[in-house]
């Protein structure tokens, strides 16, 4: 196994399946004052002349889209990508114990298949029934309240019966720039959300910030002084404590629409985000591809069980879901 582009917290994926993996970190791709296309292929080419045929490739997510401006599939075929996992250790050190891993694609790419898609649009009743146990682990994350976010303490917030939540992401996510959205920004998917007619007069409406989105501060007070009747949430309240209240979700792409969803809320997605378009959540942008009917939980048992790897930070191996949550 060979990893491109990858750094420390990457390594742990590659030791856990081949502790004798060679890893090169990203900043050898670096030239002069940044990343140079034409010297990142020069070494490209020099690595794959030295690689054995058939040696398995791993890369962090479109770090090579991102730095590079071209895809490592040119030169080596097949490549597995990965990326932070949606579910924390016990430690809650998410981004050294929880990875997602796809060779088709990542999750939250709504533009092109990947390897989630094929396999949900593949999943069958026989399938389903043989993963009881699987979602039993996932009940388990559901009533403990694990979210890919760090637990927050925070006093109670109630919200009004009937009331819509309105979920921010961080600017320039990659789940909105890798995907097709009615709404590029926060602000945006506010505007749309509010001048809806679907909405019944009693309803009220509730913003929360995602509590890493660095333009949170100037975002909200716009969002203050065009939206007055918009209720602000404290951007570190408990969002388990909010979505347990069963408030109607909205969002662009967030993973707290699969939260929302698996906790009994109905979910308004203003993108194409991985968990949207099989049939639970209520779509404003379409996706053909996915012809599947299927139930929240069948979508997390896929992506957090069955496409996902979980390391023990102590021994460095591999350890099922169901070990670390009972």
């Amino acid at each position: 196994m060979f990893g491109l582009s990858v750094n420390d917290k990457e390594r742990r994926f590659l030791s856990a399946f081949a502790p004798d993996a060679i890893a090169i970190r990203a900043n050898y791709f670096r030239g002069g004052f940044g990343f140079r296309e034409h010297s990142a292929r020069r070494k490209l080419t020099f690595i794959q002349r030295l690689l054995p045929s058939g040696t398995k490739t791993v890369v962090w997510g479109y770090r090579d889209h991102i730095n590079l401006g071209f895809s490592f599939e040119e030169y080596f075929g097949e490549v597995t990508r990965i990326e932070a996992g949606l579910v924390p250790g016990p430690a809650c050190e998410r981004f050294l114990t929880s990875y997602i891993f796809s060779s088709k694609g990542m999750y939250f790419d709504g533009r092109q298949p990947s390897q989630l898609e094929e396999a949900l649009n593949a999943l069958t009743k026989g399938d389903i029934d043989r993963r009881l146990e699987n979602e039993k682990t996932i009940d388990t994350l559901v009533k403990r309240g694990v979210t890919k976010f760090s637990p927050l303490d925070s006093e109670a917030y109630l919200l009004e019966e009937g009331s819509v939540l309105i979920i921010g992401q961080v600017r320039g996510d990659q789940a909105l720039t890798y995907t097709d959205t009615v709404c590029a920004t926060n602000t945006h998917l506010v505007e749309q959300v509010l001048s809806k007619t679907e909405w019944p007069e009693t309803k009220r409406f509730y913003y929360k910030a995602h509590p890493k989105n660095k333009t949170n501060e100037r975002e909200i007070a716009d969002l203050q002084y065009r939206f007055p009747e918009l209720q602000i949430v404290p951007e570190k309240q408990n969002i388990i404590e909010l979505l347990e209240q069963q408030p109607i979700v909205a969002t662009i792409t967030s993973g707290v629409g699969l939260e929302a969803a698996l906790r009994g809320c109905v979910v308004h997605c203003y993108g194409v985000s991985f968990y949207s378009n099989w049939g639970f959540t209520v779509d404003h942008v379409s996706c053909s591809r996915r012809t599947n009917t299927l139930r929240p939980i069948d979508v997390a048992v896929e992506l957090m069980i069955r496409q996902s790897v979980y390391v023990d930070p102590e021994t460095g191996h591999a350890v099922p879901l169901g070990t670390i949550y009972r």
